[in-house]
């Protein structure tokens, strides 16, 4: 990648997690963040819901322990939390509405 490309990236992640905060402040007031495996995770009731992580070129929303989500990976964090990842590549669209429906499956998901 040159310089224009990662500096397009950098903008695109930022832009996508300042989304992702005003989405959760907005809709979801009573999440609370929380740091755990060196990432802010998203949780209701000491439950986690939802987390944003940056790979190289991509992001992905995680949704956890929903097993009715049938996203595109399912990824262990631990022995028995897991979840169900939304894979999207730098630069495209992601449907909002659809990640807010995610969570909200995810919060009222009964364990």
């Amino acid at each position: 990648m040159g310089a224009i490309n990662n500096l397009d990236l950098q903008k695109w992640q930022e832009d996508t997690e300042g989304h992702f905060y005003e989405l959760l402040k907005n809709s979801f007031p009573k999440l609370k963040a929380e740091n755990k495996w060196k990432q802010t995770m998203w949780h209701i009731n000491e439950r986690i819901i939802v987390c944003l992580v940056f790979g190289k070129n991509q992001i992905k929303f995680c949704f956890f322990n929903n097993p009715i989500l049938k996203l595109h990976k399912l990824q262990r964090w631990s022995q028995t939390i897991y979840s169900q990842n939304l894979e999207i590549e730098n630069g495209n669209f992601i449907d909002w509405q659809y990640v807010e429906e995610l969570i909200n499956a995810t919060i009222n998901y009964d364990l």
